[in-house]
């Protein structure tokens, strides 16, 4: 990993995705991954379904980095908050789970 990406700030690292830099997101994954993916199991109760949940949102990040707005909240309440509506598309019926995530998303915001 780059030394200069290891110290970077977070919207730094954002604007190194947006030039396409994999390692940034590497990097962004290895600060927040655990923080992401730790919510959704605890949210969905489902390891498999928070591992396609936290890969669709690295993936929607390399995709789409300008949605990032540093100025409205920090990136890792961005990632954690991204996505509310395919999270609860894994959620199904399960309307208790969708409402402790949608309050968790709440939380984070």
């Amino acid at each position: 990993m780059d030394t200069d990406l290891r110290e970077a700030s977070d919207a730094a690292l954002v604007v190194a995705i947006a030039r396409f830099r994999e390692a940034a997101l590497a990097e962004v994954y290895r600060r927040h991954g655990d923080a992401a993916f730790g919510l959704a199991v605890r949210v969905l109760r489902d390891r498999a379904l928070a591992e396609e949940l936290v890969q669709e949102v690295f993936l929607k990040l390399w995709q789409d980095p300008e949605r990032f707005d540093p100025g409205r909240g920090s990136l890792r309440a961005f990632l954690m908050a991204r996505h509310p509506i395919p999270g609860a598309a894994f959620l199904g019926d399960d309307f208790h789970s969708l409402f402790l995530y949608t309050i968790l998303i709440e939380i984070l915001i």
